[in-house]
């Protein structure tokens, strides 16, 4: 027998088993919310309490306990579930879900008073359907619809539909079936957005599991203190479940009415101080004429508190809308501005000096050379700009607008009808770090190629 016939035939390897293990501290939420929904159920409300009959907080916990339970699940399959988020099965049945909706519902939409919304959401729904469904036979599409945003797309908007419509619905023949789909749903929505936003789901768990189930336990004690026992007044300190059931009576006036006209009003706010405070910083830092005539300006206008300008800002515009939008502009200027200036001045010298002996002229040096050099110092001061810019929201709508954020919390305020401050204050917060989040992704993807040169 030679000697290659008594080597042994390479053994075959197994397919690997999926491994079950995950580190304790992702469980630590699912511990946090067992805790709380223990003591929401266990202990009785207070007697003197005005809403013994409010259940929120306890429908709360059990959202999350879904959530975080399709986290865990996400995470012991990650690589499973992450491709098939990707799958164009998942985009055609979720977006035909949406539309098959939609047409059972068609005739209904019109009473109900989300109307705008829903046939908003019907016409989204059927395009996205159309796309999937001609991605079968178009190559282009086919690789548009792959992307995992689009299923996200879909499926949120068929969450959406369900809510906002969930009293037509419940009383249809169908209730069962779009119950079926919307359980379905939230866990695959659940899947494709953690997916979307996190690079590693177990290690991202692992990592804020300690700090979510902090958070948790805080709101779990923080209905013990005010629901169970009563300890704080409960006029300035409502329970979580008064809080929470502002959201459910004021749905459509705070998302839809509220919401959007504070983001038209930053929007156009922040838009105009950052054109103009970008000028004002490039003339400022780069030409020493203009830097003589508007740096004294800038230095001495700038600092001045936005809310002192209010005055000013209503014998000015004969709009209280116009006012409103010159108050938030002038703060996002002064921050844009002085931060551009300060951004093209330290640029190096030996920059200009290389371009120069190469035959750049003077604007070549400026848009080639200094702008895109002092860009993070522009994206800081936007982003600096931007946390201002919220302060001055809340003064902006006190202005004779009558719609928007910040005028909904003070109005709540005047009315002591503090579960609606409370309830504008965590939209405001949200829709904060919604704004600043898209700044970190435009930032990121302009600024690709100075990676590390800033850490905000």
């Amino acid at each position: 027998m030679t000697d290659a016939a008594r080597v042994p035939s390479p053994a075959i390897n197994p397919r690997p088993r999926i491994s079950l293990r995950i580190d304790p501290r992702s469980l630590l939420p699912l511990a946090a919310i067992l805790v709380s929904f223990l003591a929401e159920t266990l202990l009785p409300n207070h007697e003197k309490l005005r809403n013994p009959d409010y259940t929120e907080f306890r429908y709360l916990l059990g959202i999350l306990t879904a959530i975080f339970a399709a986290l865990i699940a996400a995470a012991v399959w990650e690589g499973d579930v992450r491709k098939a988020a990707k799958s164009r099965t998942l985009f055609t049945i979720s977006s035909g879900a949406m539309a098959l909706l939609a047409v059972l519902r068609f005739g209904g939409i019109s009473q109900s008073k989300y109307s705008g919304f829903l046939y908003l959401s019907a016409a989204v729904g059927l395009l996205l359907f159309v796309l999937a469904v001609s991605s079968l036979f178009i190559e282009r599409i086919r690789a548009l619809a792959a992307k995992p945003g689009w299923a996200t797309i879909s499926l949120l908007l068929f969450l959406l539909f369900v809510i906002v419509d969930h009293e037509a619905i419940g009383g249809s023949p169908y209730a069962s079936a779009v119950l079926a789909l919307t359980v379905v749903d939230i866990l695959a929505l659940l899947v494709s957005l953690v997916l979307m936003l996190v690079k590693s789901l177990s290690v991202a768990l692992a990592k804020r599991g300690v700090f979510i189930a902090a958070l948790i336990l805080f709101l779990g004690v923080l209905n013990v203190v005010t629901a169970k026992f009563l300890l704080l007044p409960q006029i300035y300190f409502p329970s979580l479940s008064r809080v929470i059931h502002v959201y459910r009576e004021e749905f459509n006036f705070l998302f839809l009415d509220c919401l959007l006209n504070s983001f038209i009003l930053l929007c156009q706010g922040v838009g105009i101080g950052l054109v103009a405070g970008v000028v004002t910083g490039i003339l400022v830092g780069w030409s020493q004429r203009w830097n003589y005539w508007l740096n004294p300006f800038v230095r001495i206008l700038g600092p001045i508190p936005t809310s002192t300008w209010v005055p000013l800002a209503i014998v000015m515009f004969s709009r209280p809308r116009s006012a409103a939008v010159f108050v938030i502009a002038f703060g996002v200027w002064f921050q844009i501005s002085i931060l551009t200036a300060s951004g093209i001045q330290n640029v190096k010298k030996s920059y200009y000096e290389v371009s120069s002996t190469l035959g750049a002229t003077e604007l070549q040096n400026l848009f080639h050379i200094a702008i895109p050099d002092a860009l993070p110092s522009i994206f800081l001061g936007f982003f600096n700009a931007t946390c201002s810019s919220f302060a001055a929201l809340v003064v902006a709508e006190m202005l004779g607008v009558k719609n928007g954020l910040g005028w909904y919390i003070n109005w709540q305020k005047e009315m002591l009808a503090y579960p609606g401050v409370y309830a504008g204050l965590v939209i405001m917060a949200g829709f904060c770090y919604v704004f600043i989040t898209i700044q970190f992704k435009v930032r990121d993807k302009l600024l690709s190629w100075q990676k590390g040169v800033i850490k905000w």
